[in-house]
């Protein structure tokens, strides 16, 4: 399933996970660190 591909803003698009969002997600939680799409906000969130 890819329900989000053409609003997936990660520029990995050969990533398997690219537009899978909750696969995405649990990915990087596993490895400890931000979504890119959540990387920006986090970032202004710190300022």
């Amino acid at each position: 399933m890819t329900c989000n591909k053409d609003n997936c803003s990660c520029p990995k698009t050969n990533c398997e996970r690219h537009g899978k969002c909750c696969a995405c997600i649990n990915h990087h939680r596993k490895i400890n660190t931000l979504v890119h799409c959540m990387r920006r906000i986090a970032e202004e969130q710190e300022e």
